[in-house]
């Protein structure tokens, strides 16, 4: 008889999060041992002040938070929640799985973090959206760590990886990743990678959701393969770019540049 796999989630506290852990719980074979929350940790928090303190005058201070490649304005972040929200839970309330022990981090890489990842002994570690990885957690799991990328790899590494591939005209290359991680950045053997299918009348705030289900629909079979032993993975073919927050103005022109194309493509 196969046992069941052993799993922790190390993830953050969002809607398209939540939604994930959701469709994990569904998933027979599988034990979900914990969840860790890691903090979110802007940039903007560490790095905005130092940015701010060199301005001069109230016009040079304002040219500074637009200009801020750090900044965590998200002119369509809002709109994404409420999508997300409507599309994965009817607008209903989320509720956390009180079943499932939850942990609250700073980051998974502390010492407090990998004494109580240790304590749960999981089988597999699944990520999804947190910091860098680094080998003293991945060593904790027996059957390795495995990574939910929002995006094509190894072409757009680490963040903002859709919204930089649209910035690039690359509209082909939007999707997800499922990846072993090791302890380079975004660089592990893939496991499957499907792109989206872009829909012309819906807008850039709905790609979360769609890369998200991807997530959620092969994460599952992954999972179910990795307990019988059966998943097969391919190593990286090519370096790619790794790509660091988008900064607010580019944002801005990216959803700019999305528009435009969607228009051209509903005239096709």
């Amino acid at each position: 008889m196969i046992s069941r796999l052993r799993v922790a989630l190390l993830t953050t506290e969002t809607t398209h999060h939540l939604y994930f852990i959701k469709r994990l719980q569904q998933v027979q074979g599988i034990e979900i041992v914990g969840i860790f929350y890691e903090q979110k940790h802007y940039p903007d928090k560490e790095v905005s002040k130092r940015y701010l303190k060199k301005s001069n005058g109230i016009f040079d201070k304002c040219k500074r938070v637009f200009l801020n490649p750090y900044s965590n304005i998200n002119f369509f972040q809002k709109r994404t929640e409420w999508y997300e929200r409507y599309r994965f839970f009817d607008n209903k309330p989320v509720v956390y799985p009180k079943e499932i022990p939850l942990i609250h981090v700073w980051t998974m890489n502390e010492e407090s973090s990998i004494s109580r990842l240790n304590e749960l002994q999981p089988d597999v570690c699944v990520v999804f959206g947190t910091g860098v990885i680094k080998e003293k957690v991945l060593q904790i799991p027996s059957k390795g760590t495995i990574n939910v990328h929002r995006g094509i790899l190894p072409d757009y590494k680490g963040l903002d990886s859709d919204l930089w591939a649209i910035w690039n005209g690359d509209f082909a290359k939007i999707g997800t990743t499922i990846h072993f991680v090791d302890i380079g950045l975004d660089t592990g053997n893939i496991i499957e990678q499907l792109t989206v299918s872009l829909n012309s009348t819906e807008g850039i705030y709905s790609l979360r959701y769609y890369t998200t289900v991807i997530a959620a629909d092969r994460g599952t079979r992954i999972l179910q393969k990795l307990q019988k032993g059966e998943v097969d993975s391919k190593p990286q073919v090519g370096n790619g770019k790794y790509y660091s927050f988008m900064p607010y103005p580019i944002k801005w022109l990216t959803l700019l540049k999305y528009n435009r194309y969607m228009r051209m493509c509903s005239t096709w």
